[in-house]
């Protein structure tokens, strides 16, 4: 089973005490090039009257072994409201998954309201990626208020890193963090 950026926020969002993951609803390719009229429906009528953020959620993207922050195009602030423009951002990261069956195997674009008033923003890996070390690595922004700095690789004047062993979150003593 393909576990990609869109699954795991639907099982995330179930799991999440103390923050929220914002309204999202995911677009399956197949279904998208069958019936983007209908999908588009679907889309307004979900969300209504505020900004969205159109994000990838290629098939090889996040997994086990590898993190593919950023290899693929989102497109943010685009209008509810604006069907033509939803229609190309949804083409437009679609085209970003390329061609190849890793890319496009079990791959959707997720659809999501856009967050405003961010205090911090970044990734959270459940391993340390190069040595498969059991850390949370988490990687942020607190500075540009920019939601894309970190996984845009924009700017490293203000992205973090913070390593949380998984065994000794008791550790952990940024009051940031802890909530």
């Amino acid at each position: 089973m393909v576990l990609g950026k869109g699954l795991t926020l639907v099982l995330l969002r179930e799991q999440l005490r103390l923050s929220t993951v914002p309204s999202f609803i995911l677009i399956d390719l197949d279904e998208w090039r069958v019936s983007e009229t209908s999908t588009l429906d679907w889309i307004c009528n979900t969300f209504t009257d505020t900004a969205l953020a159109i994000r990838s959620s290629a098939g090889n993207e996040d997994g086990m072994s590898a993190s593919g922050a950023g290899m693929f195009h989102s497109e943010l602030n685009i209008p509810s409201s604006n069907r033509t423009s939803i229609s190309d951002a949804i083409n437009s990261v679609i085209e970003s998954y390329g061609k190849s069956t890793e890319s496009l195997f079990g791959a959707t674009v997720i659809i999501q309201e856009m967050v405003s008033d961010v205090s911090v923003s970044g990734v959270v890996l459940t391993q340390h990626m190069s040595t498969s070390a059991p850390y949370y690595v988490v990687n942020y922004d607190d500075i540009s208020k920019d939601t894309s700095s970190v996984t845009s690789g924009k700017t490293s004047d203000s992205n973090r890193t913070l390593f949380i062993h998984r065994n000794h979150l008791e550790q952990l003593r940024s009051e940031r963090f802890m909530q």
